[in-house]
C-alpha cells in the first residue's frame, strides 16, 4: 500500500486564488510605488543580476556585502538542489526494489 498524500480539488482552488491574489497585490504596490515618486527625483540607480547556470552576471549597480552573500547562496543551492534531487530519487528507487525482492 503507497503512502500518498492527496490534495482535495477545493484546497488547490483555494491555492490557485491565494497565488493569483498576491500577484494582484504585489502589482498593485509596485503601481502605487511608482506614482508616489516625487516630480523631483528623477535620477535613479539600478543593477541586476542573470544567473546562467551557477555563473553570475552582473550589470550596473553597485556591490554591497548582502548582495554579495546572496549571490553566493544562490550559488550554492544551484549546486545543492540537484544532488539532494539525485539522492531523494535514489532512496525512494531503492525502497522500491526492496518492497518488490
Amino acid at each position: 500500500m503507497e503512502d500518498q498524500v492527496r490534495v482535495s480539488p477545493s484546497i488547490s482552488v483555494i491555492a490557485f486564488m491565494l497565488g493569483v491574489s498576491l500577484i494582484l497585490v504585489g502589482l498593485l504596490l509596485v503601481i502605487m510605488g511608482a506614482m508616489s515618486i516625487p516630480g523631483d527625483a528623477t535620477e535613479a540607480e539600478a543593477g541586476g543580476l542573470v544567473m546562467i547556470g551557477p555563473i553570475p552576471i552582473f550589470f550596473h549597480g553597485r556591490l554591497s556585502p548582502l548582495i554579495i552573500l546572496v549571490i553566493l547562496v544562490a550559488m550554492i543551492l544551484v549546486f545543492l538542489l540537484p544532488i539532494l534531487y539525485l539522492l531523494r530519487s535514489e532512496r525512494g528507487r531503492g525502497v522500491e526494489r526492496d518492497e518488490y525482492n
